[in-house]
């Protein structure tokens, strides 16, 4: 994990309205809840008929929590890699800004 740079890249993500974390729009990389774990995988959902697999469904909340709704689980950037933990608004690491 680094520090925000601001200059999009490896650190431009999109949410989707069909709830999906996305980076990388041309090669359609998703951001996938795993136990413990959250990396980049192919996207699942390919538009109609269809929908988006849970592990690939993001709430973000107003307290700047990103959660997997399926797991309960919400998103961390403690440590060297993202990870999926119990939710807790006071933890500086679960807290995530879109600019």
């Amino acid at each position: 994990m680094y520090p925000c740079h601001g200059m999009g890249g490896n650190q431009y993500f999109e949410y989707t309205s069909q709830r999906e974390l996305r980076h990388n729009i041309g090669k359609e990389l998703c951001l996938r809840a795993g136990s413990g774990s959250a990396e980049l995988g192919n996207c699942q959902y390919r538009g109609k008929p269809g929908r988006v697999p849970a592990s690939e469904e993001w709430d973000l909340a107003q307290d700047r929590l990103i959660k997997n709704p399926a797991s309960g689980m919400c998103l961390t950037a403690r440590g060297k890699h993202p990870a999926m933990v119990p939710c807790d608004p006071t933890d500086p690491h679960q807290l995530w800004s879109f600019t």
